[in-house]
């Protein structure tokens, strides 16, 4: 089996119809679709109930958060690669596995470009996220893959990392950045789009508590960097102050000339 493809879901049932609903319609079938619900009493246990014979597996009860549900759909997991779309998140349209699974690899995490979308209940705002070809420790200081993106070789999973359950938000990275430096994880990107990345999710609203997760992670298992970061961090901050400051200046001097004039 090429593919296990793994939601998670705690009360969001609107999310998860809609996140089914993109996976049971795809073209390509060799997958297996696992749901792990977190005891919801939403009626998203209901829903999957009246749907599960679309699913492999599927359980609901309490758990300790979403990256200690994600390492239960990687225990059962049979699929060559592991793809994690929780709910909410979406396959772009019904060919996008037949369009990833075109591409030959081998790799142990292979990304992808995703498109981001934001429901406010009247419009559907999607914009692209482009990832780059060559990634460095820069680039996720500063960012992150896509996650809803990516998919993972499960017995890299199995043999080197799980999901750090201490995180709350930023396992994803801490476990992808460290497959990279420590667990020599080899790459490849696909010049797709997968996924579209749900904006009204959990990691996405907290973004003050993902990136505070983020610097504990380079404090801890990037120590060496970590320190240069800070640095660079901070003379970034106060070149763009100098640049904002004269800038207002020059608008100043343009605005008082076309009021004499």
């Amino acid at each position: 089996m090429k593919l296990s493809i793994i939601t998670i879901n705690y009360n969001n049932k609107t999310g998860l119809i809609k996140t089914v609903e993109s996976v049971i319609h795809q073209t390509f079938q060799d997958f297996e679709y696992i749901i792990i619900d977190g005891g919801s009493t939403d009626g998203s246990k209901e829903y999957i109930q009246q749907m599960q014979e679309h699913f492999d597996y599927w359980v609901s009860e309490p758990d300790k958060g979403i990256y200690n549900a994600m390492n239960k759909g990687i225990k059962v997991a049979k699929g060559e690669y592991c793809l994690f779309l929780n709910s909410g998140d979406m396959l772009y349209d019904d060919f996008s596995l037949v369009y990833l699974f075109k591409n030959s690899f081998e790799e142990d995490i292979v990304y992808t470009n995703c498109y981001f979308h934001e429901d406010d209940n009247t419009t559907l705002k999607k914009k692209t996220f482009p990832i780059p070809e060559n990634l460095t420790m820069d680039f996720f200081w500063k960012d992150m893959l896509c996650h809803q993106a990516m998919i993972f070789k499960r017995k890299f999973l199995e043999n080197y990392s799980k999901y750090d359950e201490k995180y709350k938000l930023a396992s994803d990275l801490k476990l992808v950045a460290t497959s990279i430096v420590f667990g020599k994880a080899t790459l490849k990107k696909v010049e797709i789009f997968l996924s579209v990345y749900d904006l009204n999710g959990q990691s996405a609203s907290s973004r003050y508590l993902y990136e505070d997760e983020k610097r504990k992670i380079f404090q801890e298992d990037f120590s060496f960097f970590y320190e240069d970061y800070c640095k660079y961090e901070k003379t970034e901050y106060e070149l763009n102050a100098i640049r904002n400051h004269f800038l207002i200046k020059i608008l100043k001097k343009i605005k008082n000339f076309l009021v004499l004039k």
